[in-house]
């Protein structure tokens, strides 16, 4: 009882026709009382409402409470006050054992002797209904409590209690109650179930809640459907029914019966309008459904679905966001990028100032710079679209997504061993970003590496210059200037060209005027030409 029956939640009255999803055929012997429920034994009614489905189990257990019942009627009484105490009195004799919290249903009072506050309200209200005792059934926020009609005034009965009748009046009762049950002894119900009809809507919502625990879904949500259709005004039927709902739509998602899932969350959001878990499932299950379809490449019917739900996925905008993220990736994935281009401008023209249209924005260009630097070859190919899509970027850092482009393009054909194109792709992106110290780094590391491959002093020293204009605070660089200019003078002297010599000496003591080693090639330069 404590879980389920008073987690209440409250609606408005609601139009209510037969569910779409209604099946006559779910249980035989639940078919059977249902169309004959207005003319039904009152116990097997609950006993079947509770979902016990073999027609000799119900048979003999209503045997037992109809004898009892029978013994009852048999005896006279001076008072139904009388009749009402001793109803209590022989229940608890004849069935009521042990009280266990979790012993919710009348069945499992029959099979095991263990009851709860509900099962054991339940028992005592359908017995005093049949020995023409008028009564009522008070729902509390985590109890349940009969009340009977007599002496011209309703009397509250503890049906957990063989002393319960009439316990306002017995202090010791309202004790024991307290310490068995743990429960504050509340005296303004939340609820009242005054006929049959509430009672049967009552017990198949209760039921609702032991199929889902035992992961019968399907089951549970035909159970709400009947309790709804009985009384949709009671709050545990409504706050059951949208479980079920909610419950069953999850179990056919899981089997990707996602269209069905849909169709199920769209009668329970219809008769539930103000609830939110149904609602927020329902946009759950959409975005699950249009991701499902994209990643399997279905892109025209992905877009179709984003579209057409659209207004229902922006209740949670980082859902729209990320599903149109998940569009141009595929799109882009699949080469298609003008689509995407044009797809991006779509939304921008719609959704400009929503906050998650730039993460959109910095996404799809993430994912076209990945796929061209692993389409390399195709450079320029495309460099254009880059282009455009880093100008329409929004953000502070969107400078990194065009030097990552760039960057990574020049590695792949680097790696590849094409260094002209290397230089060319590195100095393209510099022409776009003059601050990029990591293209700057990399020219430089660019220049070294052909300086090393040639064995032209010149040629080194020309790509030792080049790789120091990109990275001036690289004393290596600088040292190995020095040594080149060192060893042009020492060939040239070698060679006994002074003129060279004393040219390439001048250059040099330029930059590093106090070189000795230079300064005496130098000198011994201009002896040698009479200077």
């Amino acid at each position: 009882m404590k879980k389920r029956i008073f987690s209440l939640l409250m609606f408005p009255l609601l139009m209510w026709g037969r569910s779409q999803f209604w099946d006559e055929n779910f249980h035989p012997l639940e078919q059977k009382f249902w169309q004959n429920r207005a003319n039904s034994n009152l116990i097997e009614g609950i006993l079947i409402t509770a979902w016990l489905t073999n027609q000799e189990s119900v048979s003999f257990y209503a045997s037992q409470w109809q004898n009892t019942i029978a013994d009852l009627a048999r005896n006279q009484y001076a008072s139904d006050a009388e009749k009402a105490e001793k109803l209590l009195l022989t229940l608890h004799e004849r069935f009521l054992k042990r009280y266990r919290e979790t012993a919710n249903t009348v069945s499992g009072i029959f099979q095991t002797g263990e009851f709860n506050c509900a099962s054991a309200s339940l028992l005592y209200a359908i017995s005093a209904h049949t020995l023409g005792i008028p009564v009522r059934l008070n729902l509390y926020t985590r109890h349940a409590r009969p009340e009977v009609f007599v002496g011209g005034q309703w009397i509250e009965v503890e049906a957990t209690s063989p002393l319960g009748y009439n316990f306002r009046q017995k202090p010791q009762v309202q004790q024991d109650f307290v310490r068995v049950t743990s429960f504050a002894n509340e005296k303004v119900p939340l609820v009242v179930l005054t006929n049959t009809t509430q009672w049967y809507a009552m017990w198949y919502a209760n039921e609702v809640y032991f199929q889902v625990q035992r992961r019968s879904f399907s089951n549970a949500f035909q159970l709400a459907l009947r309790a709804l259709e009985l009384d949709k005004q009671i709050p545990l039927v409504q706050t059951n029914a949208i479980g079920a709902y909610q419950e069953y739509a999850s179990f056919l998602v899981g089997r990707r019966l996602t269209n069905e899932a849909l169709a199920v969350l769209e009668e329970g959001i219809t008769q539930f309008p103000e609830n939110r878990v149904l609602s927020n499932n329902y946009r759950v299950t959409i975005y699950q459904m249009t991701l499902d379809t994209l990643k399997a490449g279905q892109l025209a019917e992905g877009r179709r679905l984003l579209e057409q739900y659209l207004s229902v996925l922006l209740g949670d905008e980082n859902m729209v966001g990320a599903a149109y993220q998940e569009l141009l990736y595929r799109l882009i994935q699949t080469n298609a990028y003008q689509e995407a281009w044009e797809t991006l401008q779509n939304v921008k023209s719609r959704f400009l100032e929503r906050s998650w249209y730039t993460k959109v924005s910095a996404y799809g260009m993430t994912s076209l710079v990945k796929k061209l630097v692993s389409e390399w070859k195709l450079y320029p190919l495309y460099e254009d679209l880059v282009l455009k899509w880093y100008e329409d970027l929004r953000i502070p850092e969107r400078e990194s997504y065009l030097l990552e482009y760039y960057n990574n393009l020049g590695m792949a054909y680097k790696d590849a061993g094409f260094l002209q194109k290397t230089e060319e792709i590195w100095k393209k992106g510099l022409s776009y970003l003059p601050r990029a110290s990591i293209l700057q780094k990399n020219l430089a590391s660019l220049y070294i590496m052909k300086a090393s491959d040639t064995t032209s002093l010149k040629e080194k020293l020309s790509f030792y210059k080049q790789a120091l204009a990109y990275d001036p605070e690289n004393w290596e660089i600088d040292r190995a200037i020095l040594i080149t200019y060192r060893n042009l003078a020492e060939e040239y002297s070698n060679r006994e060209d002074w003129k060279s010599v004393l040219q390439i000496t001048e250059e040099a003591l330029l930059a590093y005027p106090n070189d000795k080693q230079l300064q005496y090639y130098r000198d011994y330069a201009k002896r040698k030409l009479g200077k």
